[in-house]
């Protein structure tokens, strides 16, 4: 259900939850009988119905659920009308005897099944060749199915939707079930599940000032040790060189949403929970300042300390590569502000670094065992650089 018809909807939405409610309430009815629906005596006689006996179920659901439902009719109509029969399963088999023969008959089962997956998918491409020659060079009437034509044999089950809908592509930006395993594992199923989901994504890295564009290459991905598959991002606009991996976890995820939220996309819808919503937004309209200078703070003795009540105190905001003359990348450098002291407290919603202990906003970085809010600068990087790249704190970096 989810697949079908909430592919288009975040894990946690209301409208995913109330499509989910709408099902298993009209599948009890189903199951008991009941309900203004299911509750007629006549849609049950196999005398009369000859769609029970003959196992036409997805006919019988066409009758009697699909417009008395809102959400089971449609979804029995589409999943009781698949053939479900051995002629798969025979064709595998002899796949499998084509290939294990007398002579190799000591095949392993790993390799007999990736062996009868690929001789099945030859044969299939050559009969669509030998088809297509026969469309195009034979004088004779035939008459070819191709998937468009099964394609529109359901289409009075699904509401009308336009060509441009239906090419949209959604995007979640969150870990998904099936992808926190398909990360760790180092397989081409794997590596192919990613890309076809992150494959060609543009966003802006939020780490640079002047948020360089990033377009993630849909053919190729890097697996590491430790971290898992992660996508390969080129610059826009740069050499073949130019490219960055980035590890597919939160900062990745805030990137594409934050990127897609400020820069509509007609083709490419992205999709947030609730948890995120206020992230996505405040990151949506911060800027880095255009104009920095390094300032340094001199370390308090004792009794300035004492005194810091009464003095002011200088607060970092977002750390960020200031580019040099030659517009190669530079030191990092921190852009202070000057607040008064009676607004040293921290309110709610800001965090303090664990390192300095200055307020951290918006929170971009944290520490990769306790978790704490951590300046870019204020501790060592863990795995790649970049927007979201996890600093442990001085405690935990022992």
């Amino acid at each position: 259900m989810k697949k079908m018809y909430g592919s288009e909807l975040a894990d946690d939405s209301d409208e995913l939850a109330a499509l989910l409610n709408t099902f298993w309430s009209e599948h009890h009815t189903f199951i008991s009988r009941t309900g203004d629906c299911f509750k007629r005596p006549w849609i049950w006689n196999k005398q009369s119905n000859k769609d029970l006996d003959e196992g036409l179920s997805h006919i019988w659901h066409r009758k009697n659920s699909y417009g008395e439902t809102k959400v089971f009719g449609k979804f029995a109509c589409r999943v009781c009308s698949k053939i479900v029969g051995m002629g798969s399963a025979e064709r595998n088999w002899g796949d499998v005897k084509h290939l294990k023969s007398a002579k190799r008959s000591h095949l392993g089962q790993e390799a007999v099944e990736k062996q009868a997956t690929i001789f099945g998918a030859s044969c299939m491409e050559y009969a669509d060749m030998k088809r297509e020659y026969a469309k195009n060079n034979s004088k004779e009437a035939y008459k070819f199915w191709d998937d468009d034509d099964f394609d529109e044999e359901f289409n009075m089950l699904v509401e009308t939707t336009s060509k441009s809908i239906q090419s949209q592509r959604f995007i979640k930006c969150y870990i998904e079930e099936w992808e926190s395993e398909s990360i760790k594992k180092k397989n081409d199923l794997s590596k192919k599940k990613l890309l076809v989901k992150y494959g060609g994504l543009e966003f802006e890295d939020l780490d640079h000032r002047n948020r360089s564009l990033y377009r993630i290459d849909k053919d190729d991905m890097v697996f590491k040790t430790r971290v898992g598959w992660c996508v390969t991002a080129y610059l826009v606009g740069g050499t073949r060189d130019d490219f960055d991996v980035w590890a597919i976890d939160s900062g990745l995820h805030d990137c594409l949403a934050t990127y897609y939220t400020k820069h509509p996309n007609k083709n490419v819808v992205p999709l947030i929970r609730k948890d995120q919503v206020e992230t996505i937004a405040d990151l949506a309209t911060w800027e880095a300042p255009l104009d920095t200078e390094e300032v340094m703070i001199p370390k308090q003795s004792t009794s300035q300390k004492n005194q810091k009540n009464n003095a002011t105190r200088n607060v970092p905001v977002p750390d960020y590569h200031a580019p040099t003359a030659d517009g190669q990348k530079g030191m990092k450098q921190r852009n202070t502000v000057s607040i008064s002291s009676k607004d040293s407290t921290t309110v709610p919603g800001e965090e303090r670094c664990g390192n300095c202990g200055k307020v951290v906003q918006p929170v971009a970085h944290r520490c990769d065992m306790c978790n704490c809010a951590m300046h870019a600068i204020c501790g060592p990087t863990i795995g790649e650089e970049g927007y979201g790249a996890k600093v442990r704190c001085p405690k935990c970096n022992v």
